[in-house]
C-alpha cells in the first residue's frame, strides 16, 4: 500500500514526502529524482517516473503544468483512455515495488483520477496558502502574482475533485510547520496507515527552509469571490470541519473563475 502526496506547486509537498521517508515510507533511490536547485536546495522528491508519465499525458491531451484550463479526462475516447491509462501502468512499478512507498508531483492535482484507476493507494493533500504559493511562483518563474493565485485555483479545483476517487485527507503546511510530528502522526491515523510507519516522529522538517510567509488578511485581498470560497472549503477540510464535504462539493463543482479562464492562457 501507498500514499501520494498531492499539492499545488511550492506547497511543501517534498517537505511532507522527504516526512512519510523519515518514518519508513519508501519514495526511491536518490537517482531517481531530479537533481537539488537554488529554489530547492534539498531537491525536489518527485520520482521520475511518475513525473515523466504525467508529462507525457498533458502533452498527450495539448496541455502542460502550467496551462491546465479545460482539461476533461471523461471526454477521451476509450482509446484514447486506453493510452494513458497504459502510460500509468507502466510507470507505476518504478515506484510501487517497494511497500509502503509515498510519491508525490504537483501534477497529480491534474491527473489523479487516472492513478486511482490504476494504482491502489490513499493520498494527503498538502494545502498552502495561495498567496505565499503565488509569492513562490514569482521568485522562481518571475509568474506574475494574479496568475500564481489563477494556477493554484485550477490546481484546487481539480485536486478536489481528484481526491473522491481514493480514501484521501488534508494536512495544512502552516500546521506541518508549527507541529511536525503531530500532524504527520494525524495524516497516518487519519489515513489507517500508522501501522506502515516505522518510527512516530519525522527528522526532515526543516523550518529554516521556509520562505514566502503571507497574513490571511493579504491573501484574502489578493483573491476574487470565487477564490475566497475555495479557499474556506480547503481550510474547512484542513481543520476536519463538519462542514467541509459539503464545501468542497460545492467549490469543486465550480468552474474556473473568469480571472483564471483570462490569465492562464497568457502565461
Amino acid at each position: 500500500m501507498g500514499v501520494f502526496v498531492v499539492g499545488m506547486h511550492r506547497s511543501g509537498t517534498s517537505t511532507l514526502v522527504r516526512m512519510f521517508e523519515s518514518v519508513g515510507f519508501h519514495a526511491g533511490a536518490e537517482d531517481d529524482f531530479h537533481p537539488p536547485t537554488a529554489h530547492d536546495p534539498e531537491g525536489h522528491r518527485e520520482h521520475r517516473a511518475l513525473w515523466g508519465a504525467n508529462e507525457a499525458i498533458l502533452a498527450y491531451i495539448g496541455r502542460s503544468w502550467d496551462d491546465p484550463v479545460g482539461i476533461d479526462w471523461t471526454a477521451l475516447t476509450d482509446t484514447q483512455i486506453g493510452d494513458v491509462l497504459g502510460a500509468i501502468n507502466a510507470a507505476a512499478p518504478a515506484f510501487t515495488g517497494t511497500e509502503p512507498w509515498v510519491a508525490k508531483d504537483p501534477r497529480l492535482c491534474l491527473t489523479l483520477p487516472l492513478w486511482a484507476r490504476c494504482v491502489p493507494a490513499a493520498a494527503v493533500f498538502i494545502h498552502r496558502d495561495p498567496l505565499e504559493v503565488a509569492d513562490s511562483l514569482l521568485a522562481r518563474d518571475a509568474r506574475p502574482l494574479r496568475s500564481g493565485i489563477a494556477l493554484w485555483e485550477a490546481y484546487a479545483r481539480a485536486a478536489l475533485r481528484g481526491l473522491s476517487s481514493l480514501p484521501h485527507t488534508f494536512v495544512g503546511f502552516a500546521e506541518l510547520v508549527e507541529r511536525p510530528d503531530q500532524e504527520l502522526s494525524a495524516v497516518l491515523d487519519r489515513l489507517d496507515m500508522r501501522a506502515c510507519a516505522d518510527a512516530t516522529e519525522s527528522t526532515a522538517f526543516r523550518p529554516e527552509r521556509i520562505r514566502h510567509r503571507r497574513s490571511r488578511g493579504d491573501t484574502l485581498r489578493h483573491l476574487n469571490a470565487s477564490q475566497r470560497e475555495l479557499l474556506l472549503a480547503v481550510e474547512l477540510s484542513v481543520a476536519g470541519h463538519p462542514d467541509a464535504a459539503a464545501a468542497r462539493r460545492a467549490v469543486a463543482a465550480v468552474p474556473l473563475s473568469d480571472d483564471a479562464t483570462e490569465l492562464l492562457p497568457r502565461h
